[in-house]
């Protein structure tokens, strides 16, 4: 059955997604988004259909039927990928509107509502015994008369990270990483002034270098049942301010721990489609403590390609072609995706014995990155590709911190 994968987005998560569908089926991908954005520019792999207010609530729905209706006569399936939380939350809102016309690799609207703060995922945590950092809400109401509860440091970040990703003011993160008390009212002060109205999350600082951190990717069918699974270990972070908390290098691993412990949680709930989780280990507790769910994968996401877990691939198979499958896949192949200069990467992963497991998978030719596919390099892409690599070269000079053992 001859099927069309449409991805919201023009994004490098976009363009990860696009591949892993190329790679598999030989088959382009339609992205749709409001313009075309650097990682997809010259690709031969996407066609694009830009769409103005596609974000508009009143619009979405209508926008994908109209995409639909151009591509109904040569394509029998149609499946929608989401490349950003924004675009995610769309989809799954109105999925009653869009499952007679699309399949949709994407949790239930229910569940979403369960999750769909970090404040409702930690309580569901604690009802399934999942661990997670000592929390404390702040609300609107305390942004200037907040008391610190916990020890110095501490992570601060945004409740609704959609509410948040539409806000601009100077100094905006990600997340923070405060050192004392005066810092922590500074960073109140500015939010408060800013056009964000909902709660904050402060958290207890896991102490640890990035590679201290896991990623887990996953893809479950509509029963509920984990299909396949990845597990990253993220050796070095983004270090532009606004992007902290993402990643630039991630080591695919192995880890039965962690792929039990993220199984079983999910199967617990029933969730389907695709869920990203960034996990730390606690050398404090010898624990794994959760710290989000994303309900898209992430921009990071194709590493799990890369390690021979093409999650993309595998809602294709289950809900294109109804391939059945009896046993969970988890990714056991070592890899190392990048989206920096490899030399980059060399330069400023803290650990020494990270950096030689980096230093061999390089050597041994075990790396790749998002961008940079065979099939779909011309000049201008592979140009396009090194400036920005160049770009990074000089922001990791400029902004990169230690962040100790």
């Amino acid at each position: 059955m001859d099927f069309l994968p449409i991805i919201l987005g023009t994004d490098s998560n976009a363009y990860g997604i696009a591949r892993s569908i190329h790679q598999n089926y030989q088959k382009f991908s339609v992205c749709i988004g409001v313009g075309i954005l650097p990682a997809t520019k010259h690709s031969n792999i996407i066609r694009f259909e830009l769409i103005e207010d596609l974000k508009s609530e009143d619009r979405f729905v209508y926008a994908l039927l109209s995409i639909r209706q151009k591509y109904n006569k040569e394509y029998g399936e149609f499946i929608l990928f989401a490349s950003s939380d924004e675009y995610a939350s769309l989809i799954i809102e109105h999925q009653e509107e869009l499952r007679e016309y699309f399949k949709i690799p994407f949790v239930q609207k229910g569940i979403f509502h369960e999750l769909n703060s970090k404040q409702k995922f930690y309580k569901n945590c604690e009802k399934m015994s999942l661990s997670y950092p000592n929390t404390y809400i702040i609300s609107k109401e305390k942004y200037l008369n907040f008391k610190c509860p916990l020890s110095f440091p501490v992570v601060l970040k945004p409740n609704d990270s959609i509410a948040y990703q539409n806000v601009q003011f100077d100094g905006k993160k990600k997340a923070y990483i405060i050192r004392d008390n005066r810092e922590l009212e500074d960073i109140l002060y500015k939010i408060s002034e800013s056009d964000y109205k909902e709660d904050l999350i402060l958290q207890d600082f896991i102490p640890g270098s990035d590679d201290n951190m896991r990623v887990v990717n996953s893809y479950s069918d509509k029963n509920g049942n984990v299909r396949m699974m990845s597990l990253g270990k993220p050796i070095l972070e983004d270090v532009v301010p606004a992007l902290i908390g993402n990643y630039v290098a991630i080591q695919s691993i192995y880890d039965k721990r962690i792929y039990q412990m993220i199984q079983t949680y999910l199967e617990s709930i029933k969730y389907t489609g695709f869920a990203n989780f960034d996990i730390k280990y606690d050398a404090r507790d010898n624990s794994y403590k959760v710290f989000e769910i994303n309900f898209r994968l992430g921009r990071s996401s194709f590493f799990s390609t890369f390690a021979g877990t093409n999650l993309f691939a595998e809602a294709v198979e289950d809900l294109i072609y109804g391939k059945e499958r009896k046993e969970l896949v988890c990714s056991d192949k070592e890899f190392l995706w990048v989206s920096v200069f490899p030399t980059t990467v060399l330069k400023y992963v803290e650990r020494e014995e990270t950096k030689i497991k980096a230093k061999d998978l390089i050597r041994n030719r075990l790396y790749g990155d998002t961008l940079l596919y065979a099939k779909d390099l011309s000049l201008q892409r592979y140009l396009n590709i090194f400036i920005y690599h160049l770009k990074y070269h000089f922001f990791f000079r400029k902004w990169f911190r230690k962040k100790g053992k």
